[in-house]
């Protein structure tokens, strides 16, 4: 019985501590995704980054002016306004 009761806890807490190690913050995961996407998209290429929802509005806008002076500041793509996207030809 002991060791049934110590598989359960260590299956209920692993998954915990395995995702624990991988997770990553709003800004590192921004960061890392303008990285990737700037070294396999041509130099200078014309983006829009568009909107999308979410149950928290705040984050929704947060994710997208972050994106944006992440994109902007690596200096590689060129962001076109989002009310603007006639500029992408």
């Amino acid at each position: 019985m002991k060791k049934i009761m110590v598989l359960c806890v260590f299956g209920c807490f692993f998954p915990l501590f395995v995702f624990s190690q991988t997770a990553v913050t709003i800004d590192t995961a921004l960061n890392n995704s303008t990285a990737y996407f700037s070294g396999r998209i041509p130099a200078k290429t014309k983006v829009v980054i568009l909107n999308f929802v979410s149950d928290w509005p705040k984050l929704s806008d947060y994710v997208i002016e972050e994106l944006i002076g992440y994109i902007v500041n690596e200096g590689t793509l060129a962001v076109v306004d989002r009310q603007n996207r006639s500029g992408c030809n």
